[in-house]
């Protein structure tokens, strides 16, 4: 249930790191903020996560608890489309037009 955060976070990690940037300075790159920024509302994207972890997070996890050895496929499968909307957003990787972001 925690894909999104699981997701979102690691992605701009590994991102972060393979570009050369520092992984331990702030920045504003996560696919949910990215998402905040270009639709000027956390509520909307907040509603978004609400919809993905329970209608798509929550019935995978309730497949899994009942069926353990299809574990890590569920979790493949679960994880793919979030880790697609990272890379569409292109989460972590610098936004050198916006003021106040780390280069």
């Amino acid at each position: 249930m925690m894909g999104w955060f699981v997701v979102d976070s690691g992605w701009s990690l590994v991102v972060r790191i393979s570009h050369g940037n520092d992984w331990h300075v702030s920045h504003r790159m996560h696919a949910y903020q990215i998402l905040a920024r270009r639709w000027e509302n956390h509520f909307y994207v907040t509603g978004l996560l609400w919809g993905v972890n329970w209608l798509w997070l929550f019935p995978l996890a309730w497949i899994a608890v009942y069926n353990e050895r299809w574990g890590v496929p569920l979790i493949a499968i679960a994880y793919l489309p979030l880790c697609i909307a990272c890379w569409y957003l292109k989460a972590g990787e610098s936004v050198n037009n916006e003021p106040g972001e780390p280069v």
